[in-house]
């Protein structure tokens, strides 16, 4: 069973209003290729708790647009 895939196909199945809890810590942690596929996906009201919601131009965009709560112990604004 080959477990590797692409990004868009492993977040195809999470349907909006999910719950994620995202690993990652600091700036060398931040998921960006999940952020981006989530994103393209166009999956919405997403809950998501991370250690880190990385910088303004990554995950913060995307709780913009994809996340009805996004909850994490480092902001976006204090890795900048």
């Amino acid at each position: 069973m080959n477990k590797v895939t692409d990004a868009d196909t492993a977040v195809a199945d999470i349907a909006d209003g999910a719950t994620l809890a995202v690993g990652g810590f600091d700036l060398c942690g931040i998921p960006t290729m999940l952020i981006r596929a989530l994103d393209r996906s166009k999956t919405s009201a997403l809950a998501v708790a991370s250690n880190n919601c990385g910088t303004d131009k990554g995950a913060h965009q995307a709780s913009n647009s994809s996340c009805r709560r996004a909850g994490s112990t480092l902001s976006p604004a204090a890795t900048t």
